[in-house]
């Protein structure tokens, strides 16, 4: 999930450095004036995964694995249509 937000904030032109964060990424993607597939809310309870067993910050409520697989496919559905529109953009077929 990290790495379609930042595919999307690389396409979108938003810088974001190295980071797992995925709040930071999605309140970058949130400022950038992008629409999020997803409620930072979520963001929350899904960051333990990219962050808290790497770096041993405190635990948070987790997401159920239901919920988390809903996360996940809106932010890569999200992702994969927004990288679909701009390939047909520049095609010049959209």
């Amino acid at each position: 999930m990290e790495k379609a937000i930042k595919a999307v904030l690389v396409l979108t032109g938003v810088p974001f450095g190295r980071t797992h964060d995925l709040v930071e990424l999605g309140y970058r993607e949130e400022e950038a004036g992008s629409d999020l597939p997803f409620a930072i809310d979520r963001l929350i309870r899904q960051n333990p995964h990219a962050v808290v067993f790497r770096y041993g910050e405190p635990a948070v409520d987790l997401l159920e694995p239901e919920e988390a697989d809903e996360v996940v496919a809106s932010v890569t559905d999200s992702g994969d249509a927004r990288i679909r529109g701009m390939a047909d953009r520049e095609s010049g077929s959209g």
